[in-house]
């Protein structure tokens, strides 16, 4: 079992506007946290500014730990007991994208040559190994920022055929670096769009496209 009284965790929510859906709030005021503070971005900007900016003041405050957690998303109440209890350097949950075909951000690869993590390593939960994932919500050691250049986020728009996102260039970073990525398939984090996007969102999108095109097959006989 994790010993609380090492660690000193920033928790961290990378909003870039002046408001919080209602449905967050309610979900992250109930999840239970260890001891902790809150790191506010000092400075508006794009997301990967707010980022850097959220790591700075950890580090300003001699955090051992910062948790990201997005605020277009539900959570489950024990989420950040969960994670800090398998004491990665990093350690992220499985978020589903909000729109079709709501597949959840897993890859493995590099940056020229990413691959979903097929569905067989996810579906029943448990902690998988993966190269990049989403930034939903993330817990990591503070360790690992000193380990890696800065800065650690960058929306880069440029050094590649397609845009490469302030997530996964941190990933690819961390892994250069070392360090292992690894989520937590097990834990339910709803992605708030006009609907709760969860695993079973894309199971029914799976399932009802695979049935479209069975159906249209027949029609063509």
């Amino acid at each position: 079992m994790v010993d609380l009284s090492k660690i000193r965790l920033g928790i961290a929510l990378p909003n870039t506007s002046d408001t919080y859906p209602s449905k967050f709030v309610d979900s992250f005021c109930a999840i239970t946290k260890p001891a902790h503070l809150y790191l506010r971005p000092t400075g508006g900007g794009p997301i990967d500014a707010v980022r850097n900016d959220l790591v700075r003041l950890a580090q300003l405050h001699e955090c051992t730990h910062i948790w990201m957690a997005d605020t277009d998303q539900i959570y489950p109440q024990d989420v950040l007991m969960r994670m800090l209890e398998h004491e990665r350097d990093i350690i992220a949950a499985k978020v589903h994208r909000r729109k079709p075909p709501y597949d959840p951000i897993l890859y493995r690869g590099t940056l020229d040559d990413f691959t979903d993590v097929p569905v067989e390593e996810w579906k029943d939960g448990g902690l998988i190994e993966v190269d990049a994932t989403g930034f939903g919500s993330v817990l990591i050691k503070m360790n690992v920022f000193d380990a890696i250049e800065k800065p650690w986020f960058v929306f880069d728009l440029y050094n590649y055929e397609k845009p490469v996102g302030e997530d996964i260039g941190f990933y690819v970073k961390a892994k250069a670096a070392g360090f292992k990525v690894w989520v937590d398939c097990s834990i339910k984090i709803g992605h708030l769009a006009s609907l709760v996007i969860t695993e079973e969102s894309y199971f029914a999108y799976k399932y009802a496209d695979a049935w479209d095109r069975n159906a249209s097959s027949e029609k063509v006989e």
